[in-house]
């Protein structure tokens, strides 16, 4: 069991929930500025692994009418114009974009092909708006919990789980929020659940009543201690 916390740390963090959430919105324009200006975008495309749940925007030049989306059923097969069923599971995004264009290649000359995978997650927990969200590859944790509106005021926000097919993780978003760096190395999948536990919600009110509480508390104290 955790000890409670001094009464002087939860007033500290009773005021401490509106700045959070201010860096939170400077931090996620930050971030997405920084990855454009870098060229990472691409490449986290490039590297991205498809799975069932993914649906697949694809664009055929010139024959438009064979581009649309199309989903990554369960058994990892995905069906398009003229092909027929893929098995696409575990291959690299880039790897199923050559594909295309070598396929594609047969019935027409020099085909650009054009993949964007989108993704559902779940964000779920301490924030203003939970339930399923769409994303992208190049949207990270933060990015997710921005479209769900961003952390309560009692979010743990050092304690952020993120759940899926390959285990748990543990995020510790305060120090993200902090350096103002995106969290490297944690590459969102189909299906992840991000869990944002909730805490103790301290209101002035309650922090007046823990003063008074004590004020009464050490007076007692004092007038005992003069009886003897």
């Amino acid at each position: 069991m955790r000890e409670a916390k001094p009464v002087l740390r939860i007033i500290r963090e009773a005021n401490v929930g509106l700045w959070k959430c201010v860096l939170l919105v400077v931090t996620l324009f930050s971030i997405q500025t920084d990855r454009s200006l870098q060229g990472q975008v691409s490449s986290s495309l490039d590297e991205f692994i498809l799975r069932p749940g993914n649906l697949l925007q694809v664009s055929i030049w010139p024959d438009n009418a064979l581009g649309g989306e199309f989903p990554i059923e369960d058994s990892g097969i995905v069906y398009l114009p003229l092909l027929g069923p893929i098995f696409v599971n575990g291959l690299p995004i880039s790897e199923f974009r050559n594909t295309l264009r070598e396929e594609y290649g047969r019935v027409m000359q020099s085909p650009v092909v054009s993949v964007t995978p989108l993704f559902e997650v779940s964000v779920l927990g301490a924030v203003r708006q939970p339930g399923l969200y769409q994303l992208m590859p190049t949207q990270g944790v933060f990015s997710a919990i921005s479209l769900a509106g961003g952390f309560l005021e009692n979010a743990k926000i050092d304690e952020v789980r993120v759940v899926g097919d390959d285990g748990v993780s543990y995020v510790d978003a305060e120090i993200a929020l902090e350096s103002g760096e995106e969290l490297t190395g944690l590459r969102l999948q189909a299906n992840d659940r991000i869990i944002v536990p909730e805490g103790t919600t301290v209101t002035t009110g309650t922090v007046l009543s823990i003063v008074q509480s004590l004020g009464i508390a050490v007076a007692l104290v004092l007038q005992l201690s003069g009886g003897n």
